[in-house]
C-alpha cells in the first residue's frame, strides 16, 4: 500500500502505511474536510479513507440521497441523555430510527431523551450541529454502534460539516472508534412503525434544527 492524496471534484482518497509521509486530507477547494481531533486519529492509525464532497444536506436521508449511497450504508449519530444526566452515542443506519426501549435493554440506561441542540454545540465544539463523527472515544463519551450498520464491507459519515462524508471499511473503522456492540438491533422495526403525518412533520422540523439529525 502507498500513500497519496487524489484531490479533483470528485473524492479524494487517502491510503496510508506506517513509514508513509503524513498526507493531510483537503476538498478541491483546499478546506480541511475532518475536523482536526478527527484527523489527527486517522494519521496516527495509518488509517485509509476517502472524503465526498456533497451538496449542503442536513438530515441522514437528504445525505444519503446527495452522494446517491444507500441509507444502510450511512452512519447516523444520536446523542442522547440519560436520567443521571450522563451523554453517550448512538449510530444507526440512517434509514433508522432508535428505539427507547432497547436501548434500555443493551445499556441498562433509563431515562433516555434526545440531547438539545444548545449542549450539542458544547460537547462538540469543533462540529456543525448534527455533523457530528461517529467516534464518541474521542468527545469522552460511551458510544454504542446497532449491528445492522456494520453488514457491509463500507462505512459511510460525516466528520464536522454538512458538505462532506468520509468513507471507510467497517474493519477499519471498528479498530479506531472502538465502540459498543450491541447482538440486538438499536433500532425500530420498520413494520411497526406507526407515525402519523403530523409527527412526520415535527420530526423534520427538528431534523432541520439539529436536534434529531442526530435522532434516531
Amino acid at each position: 500500500m502507498h500513500s497519496f492524496a487524489w484531490r479533483g471534484t470528485g473524492p479524494q482518497i487517502v491510503e496510508r502505511s506506517p513509514g508513509a509521509e503524513s498526507v493531510e486530507s483537503f476538498t478541491a477547494e483546499g478546506v480541511m474536510a475532518i475536523n482536526d481531533r478527527l484527523q489527527r486519529v486517522l494519521e496516527q492509525t495509518w488509517s485509509s479513507y476517502a472524503v465526498f464532497p456533497h451538496s449542503e444536506a442536513y438530515t441522514a436521508q437528504e445525505v444519503a440521497q446527495s452522494v446517491r449511497v444507500k441509507g444502510g450504508q450511512l452512519a447516523k449519530v444520536v446523542v442522547v441523555r440519560d436520567g443521571a444526566g450522563k451523554d453517550f452515542m448512538v449510530v444507526l443506519p440512517a434509514t433508522r430510527y432508535f428505539d427507547v426501549h432497547k436501548l434500555h435493554q443493551v445499556t441498562g440506561r433509563a431515562g433516555i431523551q434526545l440531547e438539545d441542540e444548545r449542549e450539542l454545540e458544547r460537547l462538540f465544539p469543533d462540529c456543525e450541529v448534527g455533523a457530528m463523527p461517529p467516534f464518541g472515544p474521542l468527545y469522552g463519551m460511551p458510544m454504542y454502534v446497532d449491528p445492522c450498520l456494520l453488514r457491509g464491507g463500507d462505512i459511510f459519515f460525516q466528520a464536522g460539516n454538512h458538505h462532506e462524508v468520509v468513507l471507510m471499511r467497517c474493519e477499519e473503522y471498528q479498530d479506531i472508534a472502538r465502540p459498543f456492540y450491541s447482538v440486538a438491533c438499536l433500532h425500530r422495526n420498520p413494520d411497526n412503525l406507526e407515525v402519523t403525518a403530523v409527527r412526520q412533520d415535527v420530526v423534520a422540523r427538528r431534523e432541520r434544527i439539529g436536534l434529531v439529525r442526530s435522532s434516531g
